[in-house]
């Protein structure tokens, strides 16, 4: 994914989406993107998307599962023992 320019890879997918907001592998594209930013408000919400879009999709599934395992992970860290 434009070797790590995550940003970029955002900006051009988001053009993308604008183009063609029907395009599950375009919000999914743009869901690693995001999920490998850390953003996973942004990588869930579009993951999601993606999903709604195609229903039988498996690699939005799969970046959406990825994403709430990592959620879970930050949420068990900010837990005080």
């Amino acid at each position: 994914m434009l070797n790590g320019q995550y940003d970029r890879a955002i900006e051009l997918y988001t053009r993308a989406i604008e183009l063609e907001p029907s395009s599950a592998v375009y919000h999914n594209n743009i869901s690693l993107a995001y999920f490998r930013k850390e953003d996973f408000q942004g990588a869930e919400q579009h993951a999601r998307k993606s999903i709604e879009l195609d229903p039988k999709y498996l690699k939005a599934h799969i970046k959406l599962v990825e994403t709430l395992i990592e959620v879970e992970n930050f949420r068990v860290m900010l837990i005080p023992r």
